[in-house]
């Protein structure tokens, strides 16, 4: 989140509590931060820095006359914010959220948008599979497990050999579909009680349409990665 705090900054609103974390005039507590809303240079913030409590007196807003002078309808805002009876402290709301909260989820949603929707997602991810599996089934399907190949592809030098049959050189779709020894795993799976019969890259609804199935096959997919690179 660090590389990303000034645009989390900038789509969050502050909500005026005992005024003790704002910013009066670098903060979104109103509109816009009335460093923008006056022309401000930010050279000159070091100068001018001050929190809101500074203008709040007895719970009470207490605005000084050269902004009465200069911006009335500016004061007209401000004074129309309810102060709180009691010592409430401040609190930041993430304008992206229907309750304001900021979490993970909504801050990738709002920097990267919602990524595209595929049909076997929730038969990967759900309750009938350990997280564990599922993210490297998912990696599997996306090609992006640490194989040879891939290793490659990112620069490193590897002599590629498949940790299983040790004949061929190593990549995602060998280890997993051509190479003889993982595929006497896979014949068998087609062979057991879920009938796996689709043999081919699971993007195809991950071997069947059921919950079970994908268990199976995601639990698979573990062992079998765990049995070449976790030793």
């Amino acid at each position: 989140m660090k590389p990303h705090i000034h645009y989390i900054m900038t789509h969050a609103n502050w909500f005026v509590g005992n005024g003790n974390q704002i910013s009066f005039w670098s903060d979104r507590w109103l509109e816009h931060t009335i460093l923008d809303h006056w022309n401000i240079p930010a050279t000159l913030l070091p100068d001018v820095e001050l929190e809101v409590k500074h203008f709040i007196v007895n719970g009470r807003w207490c605005l000084p006359s050269y902004i009465h002078q200069k911006d009335p309808e500016l004061v007209a805002r401000i004074q129309k914010i309810t102060l709180p009876a009691d010592d409430t402290p401040d609190t930041l709301h993430w304008t992206s959220s229907p309750d304001g909260t900021l979490t993970n989820k909504t801050a990738f949603s709002s920097l990267y948008g919602n990524s595209q929707k595929v049909p076997w997602s929730k038969l990967l991810w759900n309750a009938y599979i350990p997280p564990t599996r599922s993210f490297i089934t998912w990696r599997f399907i996306y090609d992006k497990l640490p194989t040879d190949d891939n290793l490659r592809k990112r620069g490193c030098t590897v002599v590629s050999i498949c940790c299983f049959c040790r004949k061929d050189a190593e990549t995602s779709n060998h280890i997993f579909f051509a190479c003889e020894v993982t595929s006497i795993l896979w014949h068998w799976l087609s062979k057991g009680p879920f009938r796996l019969n689709k043999l081919h890259y699971p993007h195809n609804e991950l071997y069947g349409s059921g919950k079970h199935s994908c268990s199976t096959t995601a639990e698979l997919c573990y062992h079998t990665y765990n049995l070449g690179y976790m030793d």
